[in-house]
């Protein structure tokens, strides 16, 4: 399920933002962290099981659709910044995007 996948993935990758953020001394406090933490369990739930009560999905293919999500996180996790330096270093986002600097047409 294309929607399990997407909403782990996004989930995590919040769930990886909030961690890099909080400190318990930090400016977010513990409760407002939690209740973080609490609504993308909420999202992910709801995404998932929605799917499978409306039958719309069977268990395996929401299964495998976290176990994709989690996986596309983890990738993201290990290769992540390594593809943000190429892309930035490399001009590709230059010649795909036009700003005033890179002009669509040449």
């Amino acid at each position: 399920s294309t929607h399990s996948t997407n909403s782990v993935s996004i989930a995590l990758f919040f769930y990886d933002l909030l961690q890099r953020v909080y400190h318990p001394e930090g400016a977010m406090s513990q409760v407002t962290y939690q209740l973080a933490i609490a609504l993308l369990l909420f999202y992910v739930f709801s995404i998932v099981y929605g799917r499978l009560y409306t039958g719309m999905h069977s268990f395996t293919d929401c299964a495998f659709g976290i176990a994709l999500g989690a996986g596309i996180w983890g990738l993201h996790v290990l290769c992540g910044q390594a593809v943000d330096v190429w892309s930035r270093e490399s001009g590709f986002i230059g010649k795909s995007f036009p700003t005033p600097h890179h002009p669509a047409v040449n």
